[in-house]
């Protein structure tokens, strides 16, 4: 007997569960206000399923009738596989076929006017544009369907808030790398090389490991380039102090903004007072202190020119900030292997078929078919190889505008 499957549609999903699949449904294209899908089960009985015994189901949004994954991504069940929630998007942890866990950012586009759902596309995509850098977070690819989109990110495990350190930071050397790595994503990687703006530059969104190796998150726009040197310079400056706000939580007039700016540098100068004017001795035993010294001074000298009122000296002095010989391996390191990878773009939208690959279905007139098979079997006319077979299958079922997710791939190519 087929298997069946009902799926409520008159009950709205909430945002906190997965919007997507189980590894044997697809479903069809979605229509106005409704979406149909068809279950393919595993099932001895081959007749009964030729005859079409399977139920049709309906939903809101095909997306709703996937439960358990999309395309290679399996979502993690339960609290651990939710990893954050906005106001329009979801994040969830999924896993991939490679066995590597990723971040799934899931944005509903259905529910929103079209001007608004593309608005809510121009931050995945100004994401997936910006050229690889050690300090934003990886993106492996987006997902879209009709009325969903879902950006695949690498999955940051190791990280914590950089508002989680304790503080006052007494680690000067490890300031002076969060101050380079800040410094070369934002100018080197958004501004110049992405053309965007970050514009939420916080310790909340700035992430790091044991190693002090940085991850930044948040939203990305076109301008205000100004007042990300402004949200680095308040960064380092509640780093060095221990306080969040600094200079207060809500000045807005300029002088008092600059005078506040004046007395915390004071207090930097007063809490790393032990930093300031250390001999420069050349003994093995002081390279330390001389490297500390240094480390000191380029901070301290960064701190105050990025908290300037005049937006153009800011700039200027971003500009000419130089960066550890360390840090600029790693970036130069970082993109030659990123380019090595392939950025991974799914479609389920109709589309013109352009490829083929001969396959026959086995039906009981065939020689080897058994009755006693499970499913569907598709015999494989020029004994493609077996990637070659996979991927055709799921190129098919794409541009006939089906949703599918594959949780295992078989490994017989000749079936």
């Amino acid at each position: 007997m087929g298997k069946t499957l009902y799926v409520p549609t008159n009950v709205a999903k909430e945002e906190d569960e997965h919007p997507g699949a189980g590894s044997h449904y697809v479903s069809g294209r979605i229509h106005p206000g409704i979406a149909k899908a068809v279950q393919l089960v595993q099932d001895k009985d081959f007749a009964a399923l030729l005859k079409g015994r399977e139920e049709v189901l309906t939903a809101r949004s095909a997306d709703e009738l996937l439960h358990t994954g999309i395309a290679d991504y399996t979502f993690i069940p339960g609290a651990e596989g939710i990893l954050g929630k906005g106001k329009f998007s979801t994040v969830y942890k999924v896993k991939g076929l490679d066995g590597k866990f990723y971040a799934l950012k899931h944005t509903p586009l259905y529910p929103h006017h079209p001007l608004i759902a593309a608005r809510l596309l121009r931050e995945p995509t100004l994401l997936a544009q910006i050229p690889p850098h050690p300090c934003l977070i990886g993106v492996q690819g987006w997902i879209k369907t009709p009325d969903h989109f879902y950006l695949v990110e690498d999955l940051s495990s190791e990280h914590v808030p950089l508002s989680e350190l304790p503080t006052p930071l007494e680690n000067i050397s490890l300031v002076r790398k969060i101050l380079d790595q800040l410094v070369s994503v934002v100018r080197d990687g958004l501004h110049r090389d992405g053309r965007v703006c970050h514009r939420d530059l916080k310790a909340e969104n700035i992430l790091i490991n044991d190693h002090g190796d940085l991850v930044l998150l948040g939203v990305y726009r076109y301008y205000g380039p100004e007042l990300d040197i402004w949200c680095i310079g308040l960064t380092m400056l509640a780093l060095l102090t221990g306080r969040r706000y600094p200079i207060g939580a809500s000045h807005t007039h300029l002088e008092v903004m600059a005078h506040n700016v004046k007395e915390c540098l004071q207090e930097v100068d007063h809490i790393h007072k032990h930093l300031r004017g250390l001999p420069r001795s050349t003994a093995g035993s002081d390279i330390d202190r001389m490297q500390a010294q240094d480390d000191w001074d380029t901070v301290r000298d960064a701190v105050e020119e990025f908290l300037l009122i005049d937006g153009n000296a800011r700039i200027s002095a971003f500009e000419r900030y130089q960066l550890d010989e360390c840090i600029q391996k790693h970036v130069a390191n970082h993109k030659v292997k990123v380019e090595k990878l392939r950025f991974k773009t799914i479609s389920f939208e109709t589309a013109p078929l352009k490829y083929t690959l001969p396959m026959t279905l086995q039906t009981p007139k065939d020689p080897t078919f058994s009755m006693g098979m499970d499913g569907l079997r598709l015999r494989n006319v020029r004994l493609a190889p077996t990637h070659k077979v996979h991927s055709y299958i799921k190129y098919l079922l794409r541009s006939s505008g089906y949703e599918l997710h594959i949780t295992a791939m078989c490994h017989d190519a000749s079936e």
